[in-house]
């Protein structure tokens, strides 16, 4: 699936947006398409996952939802639905550069960039997996580690409480 496979505008239209969104083409990752959406003085980023992904899209809002309701800034679901087989959400926009991104602008800033980085892991360390995840926490395991059998077997030991951090750095490593 590439983003020009897609017509975001199709997309919205699907989640309730009318009208003449300005949507501009955002570099996501390899599995994921994403725009970013300007409509009626928001800002948002829609994410149109692969055909037959409904649950990768389920499980990615129920971990955002945990780590929102912990505090952390994620984004919020605004819609969320399905657009001729594909899953899609519409998301509030966070605004910032990417860690690799500033580093490569001010690269003096490593060390405080660094700490930050490190505190936010540690704030999602102690983030409560949500239940949909305990109740099945193979899903997730193969969902995104699939064929990296010592991950797998490394995630398994761990204590529940810590694998939510784990679930979302796999899931930005690989959106």
């Amino acid at each position: 699936m590439t983003q020009t496979d897609l017509s975001p505008l199709d997309v919205l239209h699907s989640l309730g947006i009318t009208g003449t969104p300005t949507v501009t083409s955002v570099q996501a990752g390899f599995d994921r398409a994403m725009w970013k959406v300007e409509y009626e003085d928001q800002t948002y980023a829609l994410r149109v996952f692969r055909p037959g992904e409904d649950g990768d899209c389920k499980r990615e809002q129920v971990v955002m939802a945990a780590a929102r309701t912990a505090g952390l800034p994620v984004p919020e679901v605004h819609a969320a639905g399905v657009w001729q087989g594909y899953p899609v959400l519409l998301l509030t926009w966070l605004a910032g550069r990417m860690v690799a991104d500033e580093l490569r602008v001010r690269p003096w800033q490593v060390w405080r960039l660094g700490i930050a980085f490190g505190r936010m892991q540690a704030a999602i360390h102690v983030v409560s997996v949500p239940a949909l995840l305990r109740q099945q926490p193979e899903a997730w395991m193969a969902w995104k580690c699939e064929g990296d059998q010592s991950l797998q077997d490394r995630l398994r030991h761990l204590p529940l409480r810590r694998r939510l951090c784990c679930i979302w750095t796999i899931i930005r490593r690989t959106s």
